[in-house]
């Protein structure tokens, strides 16, 4: 407890020396919102003789920040994102506690709005760049160190387990050598989106500085993609990619060293995992068949109809799950589709406001997009964070986690967006000098 009041009387100082500063405060955010990434990533739980987890600390930091320099002017657009997100979780939560008897733990929501809050200070275009390689250089080494417990197992893997030392991480699946790449995370599904935005991002930055290092990142990266054997975070980070080649590489040569390193990309996975005997892999990105597609859909298909039946409190798992069994004769469970998910906790209110949600996200899109205008490279920026953003997005048609859910790499991802329409420009910029 000492340590603690230790850091809080520590960061009240700083809080008083920074004050109307703009450098210091925008250094100060920056600072906050590294750590919040790395946090984001690498999931420390617990440091000896520290009574609360690092990202905890880092949270009561922020909100002691927010606190004393945030203001609203500007911030419309994010306070109604804010007031969507929010009113979803209260109305979720009143309908299960007060219809189905079951509480919903709301702690979260105070991370999640200081996050989208922090990003909107970011003003400055340096810090910004910087930033956003720096997230993508985190998720690399999260994936780098699963793929070396993929290859090697030992010491990476206890290494992995002391570096995160969480008593709970076993509970949720434990993932080893031969077996998915999970990085620092508990789960493959929850590593699945991180991993959607990672190629992506390294694209983009191969893009703006043409550095070869960056090129190898992405080649390795394509191969902690498959090795995670989820195919929707394949298939849209892909389709991403090659929709950003389309405007980025219009007729030059270089699109055929890019498809080169994909293709070599599957071919020395492929060796890799023969080499050491791992059964998964790229078998379970091409063995989709039909009735599992066929099963996926008619679960969305039933929980689409079961909002429909009750429009005001969203489904009853029950009745889902009987109007499922009717057709297929089998006992299903989850949808395994986020956005019916948000229908079938909240209704067709919780839909409108996830169209709402959208609705003003859509306006800060467009607001960094008409900044992005006069920078050719910040519009190169601007169409590789809209493109992870929309990876990330279309993972939640097939799984149940996503942006109402506060899924970490989800909203990261919208914090840059909204970061993007907060910056500030007087003069003309090079973002390759920035970096």
């Amino acid at each position: 407890m000492l340590i603690l009041l230790f850091f809080l009387l520590f960061f009240t100082i700083f809080l008083y020396s920074v004050r109307n500063t703009k450098l210091k405060i925008s250094i100060a955010v920056f600072y906050l919102v590294f750590f919040l990434l790395f946090f984001s990533v690498i999931p420390i739980y617990k440091i000896s003789n520290l009574p609360v987890s690092p990202e905890n600390v880092l949270y009561i930091l922020i909100v002691m920040f927010l606190i004393t320099y945030w203001k609203i002017k500007n911030n419309n657009h994010v306070i109604i994102i804010i007031i969507c997100y929010s009113s979803y979780h209260f109305l979720k939560y009143l309908i299960q506690f007060y219809l189905r008897g079951s509480e919903i733990n709301l702690i979260f929501l105070y991370r999640d709005i200081s996050l989208l809050l922090l990003f909107s200070m970011i003003t400055n275009k340096k810090l910004y760049v910087k930033l956003l390689k720096s997230y993508s250089y985190i998720l690399f080494f999260s994936m780098l160190f699963g793929l070396l417990i993929f290859f090697f197992g030992e010491p990476f893997d206890n290494l992995r387990i002391k570096i995160i030392n969480n008593p709970t991480y076993i509970m949720y699946g434990y993932y080893t050598k031969g077996m998915r790449v999970v990085g620092f995370h508990p789960s493959i599904f929850s590593f699945a989106y991180p991993l959607s935005i990672l190629p992506v991002l390294l694209f983009t930055f191969y893009t703006l500085e043409k550095k070869w290092f960056i090129l190898i990142m992405l080649f390795v990266s394509i191969i902690g993609v498959i090795l995670n054997g989820e195919r929707t975070t394949f298939l849209f980070s892909l389709v991403v990619i090659v929709i950003l080649f389309r405007k980025w590489y219009k007729g030059s040569k270089k699109i055929i060293y890019i498809i080169t390193i994909i293709i070599f990309g599957f071919l020395m996975q492929n060796f890799l995992t023969n080499y050491i005997k791992s059964e998964h892999s790229v078998d379970r990105l091409v063995t989709s068949r039909k009735e599992e597609v066929y099963w996926r859909l008619t679960k969305q298909y039933a929980g689409f109809l079961s909002v429909l039946k009750h429009p005001i409190t969203g489904a009853e798992t029950e009745e889902y799950e009987a109007l499922v069994y009717s057709w297929t004769g089998l006992t299903p469970s989850y949808v395994h589709n986020t956005y019916v998910n948000v229908g079938m906790h909240a209704g067709l209110l919780g839909w409108l406001l996830l169209i709402i949600f959208f609705i003003y996200t859509k306006k800060i899109i467009n607001i960094f997009k008409s900044k992005s205008f006069s920078y050719p490279d910040l519009t190169i920026l601007f169409q590789g964070v809209v493109g992870a953003f929309l990876s990330v997005l279309a993972v939640g048609f097939f799984h149940n986690a996503g942006i109402f859910t506060s899924e970490r790499s989800t909203f990261i991802l919208l914090g840059f967006l909204i970061a993007g329409s907060s910056l500030r420009f007087k003069k003309n910029i090079d973002l390759t000098k920035t970096i």
